[in-house]
């Protein structure tokens, strides 16, 4: 099912003010909500849509509002939501005719509808933003010609370390495998072995040889009879 949009339809409410007559209309997020073709990502964002019975998505204003917001004041969808409820101008500009006092949507359909866009469609956030410059004459069609990228100003995976992850990952010592080979062949298989990096120079001490003392003269046991003596002392006639 599409999602039903939001239109200015001027309505009033005894028992509430309208955002239009209690916020400053020179705001500059006032300002950006007249200038930007919420129609262009209408239409852009309900390719995804199907006419099939169900229950309708929230508009498109309101979450492809609530994408510029975050990427503009760089914001988590938990701070994103809190400041929601607390600034009339965030709302205004999402399209909201009255003040809300609690959130008209849940915070994981920020994440939802992220995912069911898509990369490729996300990106005519990036393309309104940059007709919205034009239009408001911030930049020239001809700086955009050439883009000057620089990386140092880019977020990188770097882990810094801290005194909590040197201490926890002493103990545990890395492992590089070192070879050794034998008998002038390339070790394979079982010939590597991982010796521990903090025992690489270390020697093993040598294995002492157990010398047993020599026997006491007194503790050797008798010596056998010599057959051959007793049989000559055997055979001898009596004196």
């Amino acid at each position: 099912m599409r999602p039903r949009e939001r239109n200015e339809r001027g309505e009033q409410d005894l028992f509430r003010s309208r955002l239009d007559q209690i916020i400053d209309m020179k705001h500059p997020l006032v300002a950006l909500g007249r200038t930007v073709d919420w129609s262009f990502l209408e239409e852009r964002f309900g390719e995804v849509y199907t006419d099939d019975p169900g229950r309708p998505p929230l508009p498109t204003r309101l979450m492809a509002g609530l994408a510029i917001l975050k990427h503009t004041y760089d914001l988590s969808d938990e701070v994103l939501c809190e400041r929601w409820v607390e600034n009339p101008y965030y709302q205004h500009f999402c399209g909201e005719e009255f003040f809300q006092h609690r959130l008209v949507f849940d915070r994981s359909s920020l994440t939802r509808w992220r995912h069911r866009m898509g990369e490729e469609r996300l990106a005519a956030l990036i393309q309104e933003s940059l007709s919205v410059a034009t239009r408001t004459k911030a930049i020239k069609p001809s700086e955009l010609s050439r883009v000057i990228v620089d990386t140092t100003v880019q977020p990188k995976n770097v882990t810094f370390p801290t005194d909590a992850k040197l201490l926890n990952r002493a103990p545990q010592g890395r492992r590089r495998t070192r070879h050794r080979p034998s008998q002038g062949r390339a070790p394979h298989g079982p010939q590597l072995s991982l010796v521990p990096a903090g025992r690489r120079h270390q020697r093993r001490p040598r294995r002492r040889r157990l010398q047993l003392p020599p026997p006491h003269p007194l503790a050797q046991p008798p010596a056998a009879p010599n057959p051959i003596r007793s049989q000559c002392r055997g055979s001898g006639s009596p004196a």
